[in-house]
């Protein structure tokens, strides 16, 4: 696909996901935003606000570091974030084909799945973890010298480049559970043959969606922990509509390609 395609393809998708939130953006608040903003607002309650930033100092970094994770990013990564993707996915779902919104129908349906929205969204994390820790022991064991440093950087990349490129492979899990009944290891498989040959165009476009939240809630970051807990929750639907809306349209031209070319063939 040429670049202006594809750039008028990423406006098209975006301007489709802006306009289905603003139209349904209550019950899509409710389904997206709501869980993860009344967990972060407990945490925020209870006095655990997010650890600053890093400073230079391993030693004194990595408890606040692993505070964050712990009860901010891994409830995000392997609970809500699954259950929340899952009732947007049957939510998307519903009005692409024509159907009303029940947020409630979504959420039952999302709740239903769990088991298998779990278990892959641990599969897909675990490759994340062990590169994760293979970078810290690389990192920690190559900074005697500019030359082990530089190699073990180059290592790391050529680790996280490969990791990225099935990350974006296995972009469409909840899509492929939700939709099409696949379990946790299944859909990694019909994730990956619904990407392939359009790996450059779901990067882009999935890249573009992930980070716009990010970019806001950097901004966010300035106004204190209470203005990013409600700025996310705001914007974090956007990217699970998103990538239903993407995953809508390369499935459709799936089964678009596969009818042209089993046309011919089927014809006396």
């Amino acid at each position: 696909m040429s670049t202006p395609n594809a750039f008028r393809d990423l406006l098209r998708l975006l301007w489709q996901t802006l306009r289905l939130y603003g139209r349904h953006f209550v019950p899509m608040f409710l389904i997206g935003g709501l869980p993860g903003l009344l967990y972060h607002l407990f945490l925020l309650a209870l006095g655990q606000a997010p650890a600053p930033k890093p400073e230079p100092d391993a030693t004194q970094i990595l408890p606040p570091a692993l505070r964050t994770f712990f009860l901010w990013n891994l409830p995000n990564l392997l609970l809500l974030g699954p259950l929340v993707n899952g009732a947007l996915v049957a939510a998307a779902g519903q009005l692409h084909r024509q159907q009303p919104l029940q947020p409630l129908q979504a959420l039952q349906t999302s709740l239903r799945a769990w088991k298998g929205l779990l278990g892959a969204s641990a599969l897909f994390w675990i490759p994340g973890a062990a590169a994760g820790a293979f970078a810290y022991w690389i990192w920690d064991h190559t900074q005697t010298s500019p030359g082990q440093m530089l190699g073990g950087m180059l290592m790391i990349g050529l680790v996280g480049g490969f990791l990225y490129y099935w990350w974006v492979r296995w972009s469409f899990l909840s899509q492929a559970i939700i939709e099409e009944g696949c379990g946790p290891v299944a859909a990694f498989g019909r994730s990956s043959g619904l990407v392939a040959g359009r790996w450059w165009w779901v990067f882009g476009i999935s890249s573009v969606l992930i980070m716009l939240p990010g970019l806001l809630d950097n901004l966010l970051s300035l106004a204190g922990p209470w203005a990013v807990a409600v700025g996310q929750s705001l914007v974090a639907p956007l990217s699970g509509l998103g990538m239903a809306l993407l995953y809508c349209e390369v499935r459709g031209r799936g089964e678009e390609k596969a009818e042209a070319a089993a046309g011919p063939a089927t014809q006396p």
